[in-house]
């Protein structure tokens, strides 16, 4: 009688091993689910910010006309409402869409997002631009 091989151990070691993969692959794979839900939640939560920001800014703008006579635009950054630097980490810079913003807050917001948070059109880092004398 000839001996035969033994393939049942590594065949079950090789299945196993693809078990884990798989496993590890599902969690990794929930992981990202989440944290893509997470930065929606987020982004939700900043839009709508944006957009009351916008509205307060127009009406105020609107107000200060009704009461002077004269148009005066108010800057201030739609993120995160202070007022725009001519110079410095908070200066005034411009999307390739025209929405303007304090350059750090567009910077990390476009680095999360990819987009601007006043349209949505696709953005990088790169199309941030400063706009000098504001």
């Amino acid at each position: 009688m000839s001996a035969r091989p033994n393939y049942a151990g590594p065949r079950r070691s090789h299945t196993t091993e693809k078990f884990k993969d798989h496993e590890f692959l599902l969690e990794k794979l929930a992981y990202q689910k989440a944290k893509i839900e997470k930065l929606s939640v987020k982004l939700t939560k900043l839009k709508k910010k944006v957009i009351q920001q916008n509205l307060h800014r127009i009406q105020l703008e609107k107000e200060i006309k009704k009461l002077t006579g004269n148009s005066v635009l108010i800057r201030n950054c739609l993120l995160c409402d202070k007022t725009w630097k001519a110079s410095g980490q908070h200066r005034v810079a411009v999307l390739k869409c025209g929405h303007t913003f304090g350059n750090n807050c567009i910077k990390k917001f476009v680095a999360v997002y990819q987009m601007c948070p006043g349209c949505e059109k696709p953005a990088k880092t790169e199309d941030v631009h400063y706009i000098n004398g504001l």
